[in-house]
């Protein structure tokens, strides 16, 4: 049986979109009380994807998730002590913050 390997790019892009269908659970008012937390979550996602595409740089090292097998080292320091997948987790943060920019709450089920 083959599986389907879909990258998480593609998944980011599918659910940004859902999160953009979903109805919006909220009432929006003139100031946006998620906008600020939209905001910093969006740069913590950018610092995140920075520093891991930095260690895996460094260590010359494949990006693509899905042939595994290109890959020639465990990156182990910089970010990658604190986290096994920052860049996933900055896309996951990247999609928190969507959800709160458009102040849709239910957007938070999609991540």
């Amino acid at each position: 049986m083959m599986k389907i390997k879909v990258p998480p790019p593609v998944l980011f892009v599918i659910s940004a979109m859902i999160i953009y269908c979903l109805p919006n659970s909220i009432i929006l008012y003139y100031c946006d009380p998620f906008l600020p937390l939209s905001m910093l979550s969006a740069i913590f996602s950018i610092v995140l994807t920075v520093l891991s595409l930095i260690a895996f740089y460094q260590k010359k090292s494949s990006l693509d998730p899905i042939h595994l097998d290109k890959t020639i080292i465990l990156v182990t320091h910089s970010i990658y002590r604190i986290s096994r997948n920052p860049m996933y987790l900055s896309l996951a943060l990247l999609l928190i913050g969507w959800s709160l920019w458009l102040a849709n709450l239910l957007g938070l089920i999609v991540v």
